[in-house]
This record gives C-alpha cells, structure tokens and sequence, in this order.
C-alpha cells in the first residue's frame, strides 16, 4: 500500500521571518553606525589642519579621505543587504502560514483516513457499504494529491524567494546569480515547478 502524505515532513516549522527581519534591522544599524563612525573620524582628523601647518599637510589630512568613502560604501551596502532581507522575510512570512495551515489539513487527511475509508456501492440490491483502503477511494487518492501540489507550490515559492535574496546580495559582491535547477543546470538551487 502506498503510503499517504507524511504531516511531519511538510516543512516551514524552522521558517522564521521574525528573526530575519530583526536581523536586518540590527545589520542595517551596523551599516549606518560604520558609516556615521567613518565621517567622524574624517571631520575629527581634518580640524588637525587648523592646528598643522606643512608642505605635506595636504597629503596628511587627505589620506582620510579613503576612510570617509569606504565607510560609507560600506553602509550603502549593508543597507542593500538588510533591505534584501526584509524582503526576503515579508515573502517567506505567508509562506510559513500557507504550509502551517497544509500541515494541519494534512494531519486531518492522515486522520480521516487511518484504518480505511468508508464507500458505498449501488447495485440492484441497494447501498452496499465496506471499508477500503484510502488509495482505492480515488477522493482520497486526489485529496492527497492536492495537499502534496500545495506543498509543492509552496516550496517553489520559497526557493525563489531564497534565489531572489542570495542574488540582491550577490549583486553586492559581484557574483553571478543562483538560478533554478534545470536539465541544463542540475546544480542550482530549488526549481521552479516541482513534476507531478
């Protein structure tokens, strides 16, 4: 007998969007304080210059100016990177609710199901009820196969979110993006439709 959906292994139960978002916005207040850090540190060094006077105090106050730059790279992107993030969070929240709510429509299924399905068959001597196994009823057989098509639909939404997020990163550093996995690229990452 084939065995029906399996309520335990429908995942999203370690999804946690909450955190990602206060992770984001922890990371985008590193990002702004590195940024703020790297200004001050520049004005601070340039009021030397009312204090200092020599041939090379061009080159000496100017040699800070790479730190004002950097920093403030540096929290242009880590800005980028929290709003990948929060993204990436507001995306995965309704799918965590989508596959919380297939888990227990699946745990119900699994239910309703233990120890057989109850059919009725007509025949010229009236309603003949028995018990059969759940993947002879073909309700039941479609039930299941629509709790596993929703779970599907689910993980592919997910891996695209996933996808999109590592990108918008990459993006950042200069990598090239993660794709879907494909006959012609069987090493990506998630798919985009999950075959029957």
């Amino acid at each position: 007998m084939p065995d029906p959906i399996d309520p335990a292994g429908i995942p999203g139960d370690n999804l946690r969007p909450d955190m990602v978002e206060i992770a984001a916005g922890e990371i985008d207040t590193i990002g702004q304080d590195v940024s703020d850090q790297g200004r001050a540190v520049v004005t601070t060094w340039q009021r030397l210059a009312q204090h200092y006077e020599a041939p090379e105090s061009g080159t000496l106050f100017g040699v800070m100016d790479p730190v004002k730059t950097n920093a403030e790279t540096f929290g242009s992107n880590v800005d980028r990177v929290s709003s990948a993030l929060k993204t990436y969070a507001a995306e995965v929240e309704p799918i965590k609710a989508e596959l919380a709510k297939i888990k227990a429509d699946a745990y119900n299924f699994v239910a309703s199901i233990a120890g057989g399905v109850e059919k009725t068959t007509y025949s010229r001597a009236g309603a003949i009820k028995s018990t059969v196994e759940w993947h002879e009823d073909q309700d039941s057989v479609d039930a299941n196969n629509d709790l596993i098509h929703r779970v599907n639909a689910q993980m592919v939404l997910l891996w695209a979110a996933e996808r999109k997020c590592a990108n918008a990163i990459y993006d950042i550093i200069g990598f090239a993006h993660i794709e879907a996995a494909t006959e012609g690229n069987p090493n990506g990452y998630g798919v985009t439709e999950i075959p029957d």
